[in-house]
């Protein structure tokens, strides 16, 4: 009877496991927002499917488990998951949806590597745009994605996008939002000394908004979980080479 018990419980947790894992594209009324990384959590079934009703803590834990945190890690997300809150539609605003993160110029921003800014495209500021991403790509020559080649990408996007769109407005906090979230893509996809991402599994992921499991891909090891001060280090590179590129590029 216990032996029985004890299959009964490992085999609910295998499928619980397989189904968190297990990625399925987004249904009609599911919602998604600009951010690649969240679309990406509610497709595996990291966060909720439907990306509605998403508590700070779910968001981490989400997290977590799909990339591997550690404490100051936890501690980082849980205040973007609390910034979050301050643009949900939720009545309660305990919870936010994935749309919501939409809301320009507090988590979104002009200038991004796959969406098209608030003030053109018809204010779709969310959806995954090929022709903006194919532009990015342009700027990664290479098989791996170094720090520089990120810093370059984003100064490039961001001088295109300001170009051809008359209301383009990128704040400070802004900017250090970017390079925040190339740093995260150079992380995830490679380390956080170095960068270095494989150019293979960043594209895939943006595609696809998809974690690149079936190209090779895994969730950090036990030595490598990501963290605050690894995330700021890595964005501090990026920093100083956006500056230097900026410096040296002619108006």
């Amino acid at each position: 009877m216990r032996s029985a018990l004890l299959l009964s419980i490992h085999a609910f947790l295998g499928i619980t496991c397989a189904e968190q894992g297990h990625w399925r594209a987004p249904r009609k009324h599911d919602s998604r927002g600009p951010c690649p990384l969240l679309n990406s959590l509610a497709n595996h079934g990291f966060l909720p499917r439907n990306g509605k009703h998403i508590r700070a803590s779910v968001l981490v834990d989400a997290l977590d488990d799909a990339l591997h945190l550690s404490d100051s890690g936890r501690a980082f997300f849980q205040a973007q998951g609390e910034k979050a809150l301050t643009i949900s539609t939720d009545k309660d605003n305990s919870t936010f949806n994935l749309i919501d993160l939409k809301t320009h110029n507090v988590i979104e921003h002009d200038g991004s590597l796959s969406r098209a800014d608030a003030a053109i495209n018809c204010g779709d500021n969310w959806t995954f745009n090929k022709t903006i991403f194919e532009e990015t790509k342009s700027y990664w020559p290479n098989e791996t994605i170094s720090v520089r080649d990120g810093a370059n990408a984003l100064f490039r996007r961001q001088r295109s996008a300001k170009s051809v769109n008359p209301s383009y407005d990128l704040p400070y906090e802004q900017l250090v939002n970017a390079i925040g979230q190339t740093a995260m893509y150079l992380g995830v996809f490679g380390t956080y000394a170095t960068g270095d991402a494989n150019r293979t599994w960043v594209e895939y992921f943006f595609e696809n908004e998809r974690l690149p499991y079936s190209l090779g891909w895994r969730r950090k090891g036990d030595g490598e979980a990501i963290s605050k001060e690894g995330i700021e280090s890595l964005g501090a590179l990026v920093a100083a080479n956006w500056l230097q590129i900026n410096a040296t590029t002619p108006s």
